[in-house]
């Protein structure tokens, strides 16, 4: 044992009480309570009483008897005085004091066991140092289809030296070893124990427990210097041990339980104790972690995703245990700790509990190994005292997982980062359908790149840029906005404001920037330079910087509310007032809709009220600013004041027959939405019985009807009650006014999808809005809203492709006018708007015909990355280190067109190549980070989609002869011919670095070991069996 930090005991050290009655030797000994103390003081008011506190110096060895002393660990001495009317407490550094009452007959009561309710460090010696030996085991894994882990276990010892209300802990013999692989209890045991490597010594440093009387503990103090990683441990620690032992003080027959508050690494919240006596004076004591609801474990969130309103609660399939179980025996009128084992789990059960299970274990024990009296006392040094036991998780701005356990090596990361962006497209060109397995590593890449970007500061970013070629700079400028942190976004502020990157790449980012962003307060008011560009700046740049910026509000106002509690609005008013300002101050339509946006991107509780005067028409008359005002009103009512402020808002609109359709409509759109109740429902369907206006009685009945035979779970509450009252709605006679759904779920897994079509035909105008929407987990989402508003004076409905259509085509007749407006939305946050009349489309078409007219040959690379889903949930566990359950669904969608054009005669000739390509290899599961051995844990569902469309052919136009000729043509490279889908999906256990996959940790525990192996029966019980020959399905076509 290693005691280089300790000091030789002092008279520091708390005294040894020893307690007789009628200054002999107790016969029996007694635990008394405050409430026996004061009815022996009473009953003896009329008696002399001597009460006296041995403070040790009394010799004992002349005393007979083979009972030991009652031995307790006390504070300090302590005397009590006292009259017939007073009783207190009073504080005293002599050794042995006296208070006489009127009786003849003298006693002496236990004192000590009345000064402090017994708390954790009374269930151990006194005086002692105990030691514990402590086995630490935490794998991930599963056990279908057999069972596989990614293990860690952790061996060493714990001492314990107890004093006045604290234990100072130290742990020592740390060794640790990893295994990756089948469990089959035998090869687990082939990895070899590895001592801890330096940088984790500050484990060994020793830190003190505090206690409160009510035997609860206070907080703890580490070295002033400690890293986070260490302090979590150690925290655990703290609240394993921790047991309130105010039930000790009563005798059990059966077995009973009670729910007590307690602190915990999981935060504050409550344990369910139950005490189950044993014969033999021992006592086995369980503790249940009890939680209400996933606040507490659920830390540290990062998503991209937002649930709108559901009818089912939002269903998170993960679940969490925690147990303790301690075993105590009776040593005098003592109880002393024996044993402590703790089990606890994280479970992830996805797709309705139907699909894999994945699960983390977390499984350790405490066993007394041996008492040794106290010779050295042990030291921390600069204290750092905490008075909280929840995990710190890291910090969102520097975004390290390790919490201080490694550094940054930004000489390694630089150059694997370049690496990676520059086999990125490279990757995407390979042939990926022929193969039978992807290969996950490279399939990966875009999560990994995402994942290191998380560490970079912002002068990191700008010299990983100077790295790059060509290609890659347009990969890293793709994946730029999925990274969130600060740096990143500040760094594409500094792209767009020194105009670094072209304006349709300009576009792209800010479109994106806010999506996966982790706000503040800090980096709104950093960003205000994008809401104030000049004219330097194209109007499509300027446009959706103010949509952006809106939204970034939003999600800093919403993570001000969720991680402080903090309703104040007041940082973000001077943003409400400016965009207000420039909306009633500008003459010009698409300036005063997109502040609109931008107001509703902002969806902050006083909008509600700020923007009353707008849909009011109080500010204009104009109808279509009116019903864009509603838009951007009624998310912040919804989500701030729910369906009653919602009805006062909009009701007197909606049943107003002298406002115009469209403005209605969108009033009782939302109106619906906002759940309300049956009377309420009752009596919108009363009022439209006697609608006259047709078209909105048809949106009505339409709406209905779709509502009802949907079988979306998140409507599921009010198809009910819309099914009762359809039956008293007769059907529309006219119009052509509609709301339709059209969708697919999945009944076995719980998900499902759809499209939800609007087409509102108002007085001069068509509008159609599309909602693609999503539900997984029981969270429903709308992932892209379209809006198309159409104005051209026709009252038919062609449709809307072929209106825009007949746009395109009669735009050159001076009879005919139109407007044209759309509206992007992704996510409930609108990312674009576009309007157009007819003399900006005539100017647009007029410049696409000098292009087609004097180019004879161009390129177009496009490229688009994004994530469909992007979940990380960190959560404690009983050792203190972060689980992580995680699901990332990147999605890369890239189409290489090349067209030339050759003229002969009065021929056209073109020459079309194009090649489309979806990449989407996504993961979910569960993991851990190991900072002992600074590796992540885990096992996770890859899930690879692979999809490749060439076309090429040749396209020739004669104008003379008015003939079109088609011919499709194989190219002449073999991998530009290739077509078609692959899928596959496989788990993987797996030890990697916490930087990448590169480094072979595993080697030094197990040099056979695997970083990842794939769970299953293993390869003599794999059978591949052909779908279909590829080459029987050749046509002879091409």
């Amino acid at each position: 044992m290693n005691d280089t930090d300790e000091v030789e005991a002092g008279p520091s050290a708390p005294k040894r009480m020893k307690i007789s009655q009628n200054n002999k030797r107790a016969s029996t000994k007694k635990f008394l309570t405050d409430d026996e103390l004061q009815a022996i003081l009473e009953a003896s008011s009329d008696s002399d009483v001597d009460i006296y506190l041995n403070d040790g110096s009394e010799d004992s060895s002349s005393e007979s008897g083979d009972e030991d002393e009652s031995i307790f660990d006390f504070q300090q001495t302590q005397t009590v005085s006292t009259n017939k009317d007073e009783f207190q407490w009073t504080e005293d550094s002599g050794s042995m004091k006296s208070v006489e009452f009127t009786k003849e007959e003298k006693m002496l009561i236990p004192i000590p066991v009345i000064a402090s309710t017994r708390a954790f460090h009374q269930l151990i010696p006194p005086d002692k140092k105990t030691i514990f030996s402590w086995n630490a085991d935490i794998k991930a894994g599963t056990h279908l289809p057999v069972q596989y882990a990614s293990q860690y276990a952790l061996q060493g010892k714990i001492h314990l030296q107890p004093y006045n209300n604290t234990i100072v802990v130290k742990l020592t013999d740390l060794t640790h070893r990893l295994y990756n692989g089948i469990i089959d209890h035998f090869h687990e045991y082939e990895a070899k124990n590895v001592s801890l490597l330096p940088e984790v010594q500050a484990l060994e440093n020793a830190f003190k427990i505090t206690y409160t009387d009510g035997g609860l503990v206070e907080g703890i103090s580490t070295q002033n210097n400690e890293m986070d990683f260490s302090r979590n441990i150690k925290k655990a620690i703290a609240s394993i041990f921790q047991l309130n032992t105010t039930f000790l003080q009563k005798e059990y027959h059966r077995p009973e339980s009670f729910v007590m508050k307690e602190n915990s690494i999981y935060g504050h919240g409550e344990d369910v104790y139950s005490v189950f006596p044993q014969k033999g004076g021992k006592m086995e004591v369980h503790k249940l972690h009890n939680m209400p609801d996933s606040e507490n474990i659920f830390s540290h969130i990062v998503t991209n995703t937002e649930g709108t309103s559901c009818d089912v609660t939002n269903g998170v399939p993960v679940m969490h245990d925690s147990k303790k179980t301690y075993a105590l025996e009776k040593e005098g009128d003592c109880y002393v700790v024996k044993k402590v084992t703790t089990v606890g789990s994280i479970i992830y059960y996805p797709f309705t509990a139907k699909s894999d299970v994945q699960m983390i274990l977390v499984n350790q024990n405490f066993d007394l190994a041996e008492v040794v009296p106290i010779k050295n006392k042990y030291q921390i040094g600069e204290e750092y005292f905490e008075n909280s036991l929840s995990y710190v998780s890291f910090d969102k701005k520097t975004n390290d997982e390790t919490n201080g356990r490694r550094s940054i090596d930004y000489d390694k990361l630089l150059p694997m980062v370049r690496d990676m962006l520059e086999d990125i497209p490279q990757y995407m060109h390979e042939d990926h359908i022929n193969t039978k397995e992807p290969d996950h590593k490279r399939g990966q890449l875009i999560n990994r790149v995402q994942q290191i970007l998380l560490k970079f500061t912002l002068e990191k970013f700008k010299e990983l840029q100077s790295m790059l070629s060509t290609q890659a700079l347009n990969v890293f400028y793709h994946i730029l906005p999925l990274v969130g942190t600060e740096a990143s976004t500040l760094y594409i502020k500094t792209l767009i404001i020194t105009k670094t990157v072209p304006d349709d790449l300009a576009v792209e980012l800010l479109q994106n920037i806010a999506g996966h962003i982790r706000p503040s307060l800090d980096l709104v008011q950093n960003l205000e330079d994008l809401i104030h560009l000049d004219s330097k700046y194209s109007w499509d740049i300027q446009k959706v910087a103010i949509l952006s910026f809106g939204n970034i509000i939003y999600k800093s106002y919403v993570h001000q509310l969720q991680s402080n509690s903090d309703s104040s609005q007041e940082p973000y008013e001077k943003y409400v007032d400016e965009y207000i300002h420039n909306l009633r101050n500008s003459t010009k339509y698409i300036v005063q809709v997109t502040y609109l946006l931008g107001l509703h991107n902002m969806k902050l509780p006083i909008l509600a009220q700020r923007l009353v005067p707008a849909f009011n028409g109080e500010w204009w008359s104009n109808q279509n600013l009116r019903y864009m005002a509603i838009w951007a009103a009624a998310p912040p009512i919804l989500f701030n004041s729910g369906p009653d402020k919602i009805i006062e808002t909009f009701w007197p609109i909606f049943t107003n027959r002298h406002e115009k359709l469209a403005v209605r409509a969108f009033c009782y759109y939302y109106i619906m939405y906002s759940r309300p109740s049956l009377t309420m429902l009752r009596n919108i369907f009363t009022f439209m019985l006697t609608e006259p206006d047709q078209e909105l009685y048809r949106i009505h009945y339409t709406l209905v009807q779709t509502l009802i035979e949907s079988t979306d779970y998140c409507h599921q509450d009010v198809r009910l009650k819309l099914a009762q009252l359809m039956k008293f709605s007769p059907p529309p006679r006219r119009g052509t006014s509609s709301v339709s759904f059209f969708g697919y779920r999945d009944e076995l897994f719980g998900f499902s999808t759809g499209i939800q079509k609007y087409y509102i035909k108002a007085e001069d105008l068509r509008i159609y809005c599309y909602y693609v929407t999503s539900q997984l987990f029981n969270s429903y989402e709308e992932e892209w809203v379209v809006y198309w508003k159409i104005q051209d004076g026709r009252d038919k409905d062609p449709g809307l492709i072929q209106s825009l259509v007949d746009i395109i085509s009669l735009s050159q007749i001076d009879s005919f006018d139109f407007h044209v407006e759309a509206s992007i939305a992704r996510r409930g946050q609108v990312i674009n708007t576009f309007a157009f009349d007819k003399r900006s489309l005539n100017e647009m078409m007029g410049l696409l015909g000098l292009f087609l007219a004097y180019a004879s040959k161009w390129n177009l690379n496009l490229l688009h990355i994004n994530y469909e889903r992007y979940n990380s949930y960190m959560i404690p566990t009983d050792l203190g280190i972060p689980a992580f359950w995680e699901y990332f669904m990147p999605e890369v969608h890239y189409n290489n067109l090349s067209v030339t054009k050759q003229i002969e005669g009065d021929s056209i000739h073109f020459r079309i190549e194009n090649k489309y390509g979806t990449w989407i290899h996504y993961s979910h599961g569960l993991s851990f980070y190991n900072p002992i051995a600074d590796v992540r844990q885990g096992i996770n569902k890859y899930h690879a989609y692979d999809a490749l469309f060439p076309l090429h052919f040749n396209l020739s136009l004669n104008s003379k002869l008015q003939n079109l000729e088609v011919h499709w043509q194989k190219h002449d490279d073999p991998q530009m011919n290739i077509a078609g889908i692959r899928t596959h999906a496989t788990q993987l256990v797996f030890v990697r670095d916490s930087d990448d996959y590169e480094e072979k940790v595993l080697r030094e525990f197990i040099p056979q070991g695997e970083e990842f192996q794939s769970v299953g029966h293993g390869k003599k019980f794999r059978h591949d069996y052909p779908i279909f020959d590829k080459h029987n399905l050749d046509t002879g076509c091409i």
